[in-house]
């Protein structure tokens, strides 16, 4: 039955006004959640492309969200320390520099974190528009709902990093595929290549998802569409592809500012002098090739970057286990104990409704919303790199329409409205109210699964990222705790966090009085290698062969045996240890 102008308008209004109280929600983490390890080299990064026109610090990430969360700062004055070159490790100090700029830490911080705000609008205008799209407003508006108060997608849309603006450029790319699927034409195939462009250079990894779950849109609607894309002439197809393609690239080299950079520059080029060996002169055409700069020239090497790091793993934690190379359940568990389990069970029922209906109306569509989470979650699980459900993120807005469809059907049913709707109406309050209550901890939330002990199931990026220092320095004024021995998990200017006085909690030596640890190192392992920069924490990390060695209690299990005062935010616990 259609829906009448004002019932419209209000359905839009309403998602309005939700996505306006989630913002609020974001907003006012900024100046209570101290900066996480990433941002602070996020920021640098961006800060140079904006400042001095160059991207070369760190180029397996692309440069569109940094640029973003880089813009508050630049436009307000900010700027680099003149310092010359810097590596990967550099930046961080460099970001910290930058947050620190004139001693406003919390305002230089809440301009960065602004620049994630427009992408997680995005994301939730993707939600609104495909849900309506597929099942209505009364779904779509629902959707929204479920979206704004999933614990991780508020922790993500709160930081100046990129991981919420890959989730929502990518999920943007593929609703501009299926638009395009449905009703082939030049415009559409224009708009899904800027998309699928803004994506890759927001996060280089979405040149794996998109390939895949393009796949699975295509399959779809060849074999179930109306014939439109099957019908259309091979000449214009050809032209849409070519379409696709050149926006795809002018979107990529406009993420980079539209500056060029060789594809590879001041290497050696062994493969080509090997291969033109005979012809040297075909070979110097190739070397003047990759050393021309060009367009969005990063591109190349940015992927041989993200591809030799996932060949060689990343160390991460799950279920009281430490990997180098990783688990194939890494994100499968994740999203179990992560997620809040209201959104389970409504994405269930939407799941479950729609693979009942669908041989009595195989729209592909709907079968689609079902197929691309899980296609963009198997496609997570072959990689090494096992460091945060953060990398899986795009999963929430799929699993929010699901639920948004669940919901409408359990409020508008044929038979027993009263049950379902009470039903509906207490899943729903269950969600709000774990939601409300998480605030601001939503980095750190887990849900009922994990009840008592989320450290044993995952730290890092999911527990513990360094985002509570501020709140452990004012527990400790408030308590007139004047000294304190301190093991941080955290890039964040250790001088500048106004803790009191403290000193470096040492790797296998007790210690008593007030001792405040991190989660990430009490449950390191041994062995571990140290770094140290100036300003910061010692960061602690794991040799790449840790598995081959004889294991070892880890360098601060002894606290273990002592119960601790309390735990801040979840990631920091603080004990009072009386003298032996």
């Amino acid at each position: 039955m259609p829906f009448s102008l004002n019932a419209k308008a209000l359905y839009r209004g309403a998602a309005a006004l939700i996505v306006c109280v989630a913002v609020a929600r974001i907003a006012s983490t900024y100046r209570q959640v101290t900066q996480t390890i990433d941002e602070s080299s996020h920021i640098d990064c961006g800060m140079q492309l904006l400042q001095d026109r160059v991207y070369d610090i760190e180029v397996k990430h692309g440069p569109l969200a940094r640029v973003f969360v880089a813009l508050g700062p630049y436009l307000a004055g900010l700027r680099r320390p003149e310092n010359g070159r810097v590596d990967e490790v550099d930046t961080y100090a460099e970001g910290n520099a930058i947050l620190n700029t004139n001693n406003r830490y919390w305002h230089n911080l809440a301009l960065a974190r602004l620049g994630t705000l427009p992408f997680f609008l995005l994301a939730c205008a993707v939600v609104w528009l495909w849900s309506a799209h597929v099942f209505g407003e009364p779904a779509a508006l629902l959707s929204v709902l479920v979206f704004t108060l999933i614990p991780p997608v508020l922790a993500h849309a709160g930081l100046a990093t990129t991981d919420m603006a890959a989730a929502a450029t990518l999920i943007a790319a593929l609703y501009g595929l299926t638009l395009w699927i449905e009703r082939p034409a030049g415009w559409a195939a224009l708009r899904f290549g800027a998309a699928a462009g803004f994506a890759i250079v927001t996060k280089l990894s979405a040149a794996l998802f998109l390939p895949g779950a393009g796949a699975i849109l295509l399959l779809l609607g060849f074999a179930m569409g109306d014939g439109a894309v099957r019908k259309r002439p091979l000449g214009k197809t050809g032209r849409d592809v070519l379409v696709a393609l050149a926006a795809m690239y002018v979107a990529m080299w406009a993420g980079y500012l539209f500056t060029t950079y060789p594809i590879q520059a001041s290497q050696s080029h062994d493969t080509f002098d090997r291969l033109f060996r005979k012809a040297p002169a075909m070979g110097r055409a190739f070397h003047w090739l990759l050393e021309t700069p060009v367009g969005a020239g990063q591109i190349p090497g940015g992927l041989r970057d993200l591809a030799l790091d996932n060949r060689g793993g990343h160390t991460g934690f799950i279920l009281g286990q430490w990997r180098h190379r990783g688990w194939w359940y890494f994100f499968p568990v994740l999203l179990l104990v992560k997620t809040p389990l209201p959104v389970f069970l409504l994405s269930g029922i939407g799941t479950a409704i729609l693979a009942l209906s669908f041989k009595q109306r195989r729209d592909w569509r709907k079968i689609a919303l079902i197929l691309l989470p899980a296609t963009v979650l198997a496609l997570a699980m072959q990689g090494n790199i096992n460091i945060g459900l953060r990398h899986v993120l795009a999963v929430y807005p799929f699993l929010a329409v699901l639920s948004g469809y669940a919901a409408s059907e359990l409020w508008a049913p044929a038979r027993r409205p009263l049950l379902t709707r009470s039903l509906l109406a207490g899943i729903l309050a269950c969600l709000i109210g774990s939601s409300v209550l998480t605030h601001p901890d939503y980095l750190a939330y887990f849900n009922w699964l994990a009840v008592g002990h989320p450290e044993r199931i995952a730290l890092d990026s999911d527990l513990d990222w360094g985002q509570d220092l501020a709140r452990l320095s004012a527990w400790l004024h408030a308590r007139g705790v004047e000294d304190f021995a301190l093991s941080y998990y955290g890039r964040a200017d250790l001088e500048r966090a106004g803790l009191p006085a403290f000193h470096e909690l040492a790797p296998n030596q007790k210690v008593s009085g007030w001792v405040a640890i991190s989660a990430y190192n009490r449950g390191l392992p041994s062995p571990f290698v140290v770094r140290r920069l100036a300003g910061m924490a010692p960061y602690y990390s794991i040799p790449w062969n840790f598995e081959k060695l004889k294991p070892e209690p880890g360098p601060f299990a002894w606290v273990l045996a002592y119960q601790p005062v309390t735990r801040i935010g979840g990631s920091i616990f603080v004990y009072h240890i009386a003298p032996q």
